[in-house]
């Protein structure tokens, strides 16, 4: 269904001077459109309002057919219907929008109510064992009733960034947690021994910086360490103004290898302070619009590989557009999910996904059969054919895509 557009035309065009008829719509001579643009402010609003109203009727129709008729919408455009659904970048361009908007809501609202768990997912630190003997430097611990507990061993994190949060945490540990210390280190699950753990652990806390031992201040995944806090902090500051050349030297001394993603790694690990949600976000929005971007190689791939198995449609452009349609679908599938987890549960969000993902190959097969008219043998054999190379490619272009979108953060 269309919409009559009303024009207010002018007699001659404002762009090449040419004398225009009544019912002239267009320009002939250099195709500007015959509509005066100068009007009241009344009628700009209602031009707004009839131009939303056609898209609306536009996409009304593609997502009815989309959900109707699998692969309908790409048969249509390679016959020619064009005029009653919206263009496959058009439609590609505003469900990747509002999929990746909801995809950054999601996102930012798991940093923001739950960090724990984003550290955990995005930014894992390094972990290591070390005796409370080495926290405790001075004679605290040689007095009778805490000397049994010297060789206990708690796990704290070695990355600069969390070190004094995984501290931190030691002072909540409850009587199971700190139990499970006393039989590790094979010491007796006496209430006496578990209120001197507790209390010592305490101690601990209350130091915080003083009491973390030497050589416990790494950076990242690199398996470098400084005896002092400041010590880490001026490497960080050094190392801005690094060559290349030094740069390596740093990586080989410590067991890693030279190189451009390497030393960019280790300027980006120096660079950002983890625990700050602002640039924490900065980094996942960056690795969100890099994979955006991303779709649009993966796309004309997976034409190629449409054109190497139906290789009857001669034309790259037939199986291009059907790639944007499959992709945009996707999305839209995908979308679906986003709006379960963010406004209705996320405790029925893993059965959505589920159904979305079986449904989403079901989908695949069902248009393939429809655009391209094959038997059901032949169409389950190219799609199983395109399946492997295509699941492949994509994780490699998506893994990519997060290292380039850390990298340029």
């Amino acid at each position: 269904m269309s919409v009559k557009k009303h024009r207010r035309k002018t007699e001659i065009c404002p762009n090449c001077q040419t004398i225009l008829s009544p019912e002239t719509n267009f320009c002939p001579t250099c195709g500007q459109e015959n509509h005066d643009l100068k009007v009241p402010i009344g009628h700009l609003a209602y031009e707004v309002v009839e131009s939303i109203t056609h898209f609306d009727t536009k996409l009304w129709n593609t997502l009815k057919a989309i959900f109707t008729k699998p692969g309908k919408i790409t048969r249509d455009f390679l016959d020619g219907k064009r005029a009653s659904h919206v263009h496959p970048v058009r439609l590609y361009v505003f469900v990747s929008f509002v999929f990746f908007l909801l995809l950054t809501k999601l996102i930012d609202k798991t940093v923001a109510v739950n960090n724990e768990k984003v550290d955990k997912i995005f930014f894992k630190s390094s972990k290591s064992k070390v005796s409370i003997d080495q926290f405790l430097k001075d004679s605290f611990l040689t007095k009778p009733e805490f000397k049994i507990l010297k060789g206990i061993e708690i796990e704290i994190a070695t990355d600069s960034n969390y070190l004094l949060k995984s501290i931190q945490k030691i002072g909540s540990y409850n009587k199971k947690q700190i139990d499970s210390l006393l039989t590790e280190a094979e010491i007796p699950l006496t209430k006496e021994n578990n209120e001197n753990l507790n209390f010592v652990l305490n101690e601990i806390v209350k130091r915080k910086e003083k009491a973390i031992p030497d050589s416990l201040y790494h950076i990242g995944v690199y398996d470098m360490s400084f005896n002092t806090q400041s010590e880490m902090i001026q490497f960080k500051e050094k190392i801005k103004f690094m060559n290349n050349n030094s740069l390596d030297s740093i990586l080989i001394a410590n067991g890693s290898s030279s190189g451009w993603g390497n030393r960019l790694m280790l300027k980006r690990f120096c660079k950002f302070d983890w625990q700050n949600e602002a640039e924490r976000n900065q980094i996942i929005h960056a690795m969100i619009k890099s994979a955006s971007l991303t779709m649009f190689l993966l796309m004309p791939f997976v034409a190629l590989l449409l054109l190497w198995l139906f290789y009857r449609k001669k034309y790259y452009y037939e199986h291009l557009i059907f790639s944007i349609h499959i992709h945009t679908i996707y999305l839209i599938f995908f979308t679906i999910v986003l709006i379960t987890q963010i406004y209705i549960s996320s405790k029925v969000v893993t059965a959505v996904f589920q159904y979305v993902l079986l449904g989403l190959f079901v989908y695949l097969l069902l248009s393939l059969k429809y655009v391209y008219n094959k038997s059901w043998l032949s169409t389950i054999f190219r799609f199983l054919a395109m399946s492997f190379p295509y699941f492949i490619t994509s994780v490699l272009f998506f893994t990519f895509a997060m290292i380039f979108g850390f990298l340029n953060s």
